[in-house]
């Protein structure tokens, strides 16, 4: 990236885009296969493709010790399972834009199981941000729940997600740490 000093390259706005639009973009897609697959298949295919896209990349499979398996699965389950499952189902109910502005608030999420699960306590700043955080968080479901039952059990099933993403991500930087 640039120093302070210098302005800003197209490259650096790319590399600041790029994750924004391929993270933003698959609740656009996941509404649009919702027109063509019931929302129980949306997530083997999105792990399909993020499978193929994985294999051909030979550097992104590093051997890890079978002691670490049980770990490994657990996180795939509550990091890929559970939440890839609950969107399909949640944009049934909720818009691709209220659910992608809700996965917005997943650091809101880690910090707060880092806090309450695994006594990471946040300084009197970050506690504020996070007051902060989910207050907007409210703000943005409000309009959606009032919109009737349907779309509670839409919110309810982000939120299920964002709390999975709370505990995975925690989970996931020792073992990061440890195995790359």
């Amino acid at each position: 990236m640039s120093s302070p000093t210098t302005q800003p390259t197209t490259t650096d706005w790319l590399r600041l885009a790029a994750p924004g639009l391929i993270w933003g973009t698959s609740f656009f897609f996941i509404a649009e296969g919702l027109e063509a697959f019931p929302a129980i298949i949306i997530t083997p295919i999105r792990i399909a493709f993020g499978f193929a896209a994985l294999a051909c990349v030979p550097a992104s499979r590093t051997p890890i010790p079978r002691s670490a398996w049980p770990r490994i699965i657990a996180l795939a389950a509550v990091w890929m399972a559970v939440p890839l499952s609950m969107f399909p189902f949640a944009e049934e109910r909720v818009s691709s834009s209220v659910t992608g502005m809700l996965n917005g608030a997943t650091p809101l999420f880690v910090a707060t199981v880092g806090a309450l699960v695994f006594h990471m306590r946040p300084s009197r700043a970050q506690v504020t941000g996070l007051i902060v955080g989910f207050l907007g968080v409210v703000l943005i479901a409000i309009p959606t729940v009032t919109q009737g039952k349907s779309s509670v059990v839409g919110i309810l099933l982000i939120l299920l997600a964002l709390s999975c993403y709370g505990f995975s991500l925690n989970v996931a930087m020792p073992l990061q740490q440890t195995y790359g």
